[in-house]
C-alpha cells in the first residue's frame, strides 16, 4: 500500500520559562525535533488503542477502497476484526516552529 502523508504541523511558540535562546536556529531545529517525536508518540498511541478495540476511527479503509477497490472487496468483511487491527502503520510528523513570541531573554538565566 502506498505511504500517506497525513500532517505537516506549523507551530507558534507562545511562551518560554526555560532557559534556552529562541533565537538561534539549531535550539529551534531541536524543539521542531522534539515536538516531531511527541506528536508521532501521541498518534501511534493512539493508532494502537483504535487497533485494540478494533475500531477503524481513522477510516484507514476507505484510503484502501479508494487505492484499490479490487483488494478491497476482498478484505472489506474482515478488515475492522482481522486486518486493521495487525496492520503496520507508520507516521511521519513535520513540525516547524514559525514564530517564537517574545525574543527576550528569560529572566531564568540572570
Amino acid at each position: 500500500m502506498k505511504h500517506l502523508k497525513i500532517v505537516t504541523i506549523q507551530n507558534l511558540l507562545l511562551e518560554n520559562n526555560c532557559s534556552r535562546d529562541l533565537g538561534k536556529s539549531q535550539v529551534l531545529g531541536q524543539l521542531d525535533e522534539q515536538l516531531e517525536e511527541e506528536i508521532k508518540q501521541e498518534i501511534l498511541l493512539t493508532v494502537k488503542k483504535a487497533q485494540k478495540q478494533k475500531s477503524d476511527i481513522f477510516n484507514f479503509g476507505e484510503m484502501v477502497n479508494m487505492a484499490d477497490k479490487h483488494v478491497w472487496k476482498n478484505i472489506e468483511t474482515s478488515w475492522e476484526k482481522d486486518i486493521f487491527p495487525e496492520t503496520e502503520v507508520h507516521v511521519n510528523v513535520e513540525a516547524i516552529i514559525r514564530r517564537t513570541g517574545m525574543t527576550t531573554k528569560s529572566y531564568i538565566n540572570k
